[in-house]
């Protein structure tokens, strides 16, 4: 069998495996939009036509310059279970929130002058009980402390087609738009295949 196949199905494509022209325009629109200005998309496309790799190709330019203050945090929503005191929303929450403290630990150009509300946003939403007004307030506190460093941020919502069972009501939907406000400085990009 060989190994240079470029029609395996399988892991994410990279490199020359991405066949087409369309694929590096499509690349620079989303790199554009996401990235450059603050905008939210949504990719939806058949299983197996790149829509995760086209983004984690986008990803990829997140943190590097002219995008250096652009902080990547990708999530895989299918990963979500409901913990025994949690909603699966709630679980969704904690796991964004631990995706970006791990980016954040590893971010070089963020100061610890800029980090220290991030950090002190960061122990409170941990230390909030899950379901609770204050924990949904506590998430978006984070992005707006992000925010108001001068940073952004670029949220990947990978599977999306797991919101309808995560998503229970209409303020969690709302909670996600609410995001695209100026004020959090978040790009979000939606990846599912409806």
């Amino acid at each position: 069998m060989r190994t240079d196949n470029r029609f395996l199905v399988g892991p994410v494509v990279t490199g020359d495996s991405f066949i087409g022209g369309s694929y590096h325009q499509l690349k620079a629109e989303l790199i554009e939009r996401l990235l450059r200005a603050r905008n939210s998309v949504s990719l939806v496309g058949l299983p197996r036509m790149g829509k995760t790799s086209l983004m984690q190709l986008v990803e990829e330019s997140a943190g590097q310059a002219p995008y250096e203050r652009v902080l990547p945090v990708w999530f895989d929503m299918n990963r979500v279970a409901a913990a025994p005191d949690m909603t699966q929303f709630d679980v969704l929450l904690a796991s964004i929130v631990h995706v970006l403290k791990r980016q954040l630990a590893k971010t070089p150009g963020l100061s610890k002058a800029e980090a220290a509300d991030i950090w002190e946003t960061l122990a409170e939403f941990e230390a909030t009980k899950p379901s609770s007004y204050a924990y949904r307030l506590g998430f978006t506190d984070l992005f707006e402390d992000i925010a108001a460093a001068g940073w952004r941020v670029l949220l990947t919502l990978d599977e999306f087609d797991s919101a309808r069972d995560i998503f229970t009501s209409t303020a969690d939907f709302e909670l996600f738009r609410d995001l695209t406000q100026e004020r959090y400085g978040v790009s979000l990009a939606f990846i599912s295949r409806r």
